[in-house]
């Protein structure tokens, strides 16, 4: 029989070995790096934080108010303006050109000025006053998608962390 190992060197095995390992190896890098060159546990990395210039897509604060599907995952995009700190978490206002709405966030807490990207639960919290309803959506923050910092560089040029 021509197909016995023992036609082979143990220097020819052990270099179809090498090259077989080496091609799974050269395949599984190809994988991860075309889906996103995220961690192998489906997660975004350490940060979450995609780079920017990535498209994401958002939902307007306006379609979000008119019509809130409270408990839904949304992403929406915005500058950030003034923040209160809660205890334990901090809440911020986003706005983009339809409105404004509050995000309720634990961590990745950013700067007045700054664009974020963010995704989070839509909550809704009802305040009766005067027989008469006063409540509101927020989100509450579930990771920061991206983020484009206000603060100015040396050169001009904004700083974008990814």
């Amino acid at each position: 029989m021509w197909f016995s190992n023992t036609q082979f060197s143990n220097t020819q095995r052990k270099a179809r070995k090498f090259t077989a390992r080496k091609s799974w190896t050269i395949a599984i890098l190809l994988l991860w790096c075309v889906t996103g060159c995220g961690s192998f546990d489906g997660s975004q990395g350490s940060s979450g934080i995609q780079p920017v210039g990535f498209a994401i897509a958002t939902s307007t604060i306006e379609s979000l108010k008119q019509a809130p599907n409270v408990n839904a995952i949304v992403q929406i995009k915005g500058q950030v303006g003034q923040r209160v700190p809660l205890l334990g978490k901090t809440a911020y206002e986003l706005s983009d050109a339809t409105g404004s709405i509050w995000v309720i966030a634990t961590d990745a807490i950013p700067n007045p000025g700054d664009g974020v990207v963010v995704e989070g639960k839509l909550l809704y919290q009802s305040i009766p006053l005067n027989g008469k309803e006063q409540g509101s959506v927020y989100l509450e923050q579930q990771r920061q998608l991206q983020h484009t910092s206000a603060v100015k560089s040396d050169r001009g040029t904004s700083n974008a962390e990814s």
